[in-house]
């Protein structure tokens, strides 16, 4: 079975969308790990995504580019998807 890290990139991403993007993520893709790099958020970001299974978080203060380099670089498997915090993937995305 193909497993895939997520890149979701985070800043005060707390909105309604957010949990729903969310659970689409974990709906539609085999997630092997979530990782959130996030530029500090001081809303509720971090809170909602740890209770997610198998998140890792990276905090840093750099700009996209710099958010996106930490989320390929910690990426383990063969496949990584980046999201954007507003996303909903439409059901079956992935297969």
């Amino acid at each position: 079975m193909v497993e895939v890290d997520v890149v979701l990139l985070t800043k005060n991403s707390a909105k309604p969308l957010f949990k729903k993007c969310l659970d689409s993520v974990y709906q539609n893709v085999p997630v092997r790990r979530l990782l959130v790099v996030d530029a500090f958020s001081s809303d509720e970001t971090l809170d909602i995504v740890r209770s997610y299974p198998n998140v890792v978080v990276v905090q840093n203060r750099g700009n996209r580019a710099v958010a996106r380099q930490i989320g390929i670089e910690e990426a383990e498997t063969g496949w990584h998807l980046h999201v954007d915090s507003d996303v909903i993937l439409s059901e079956g995305w992935f297969y």
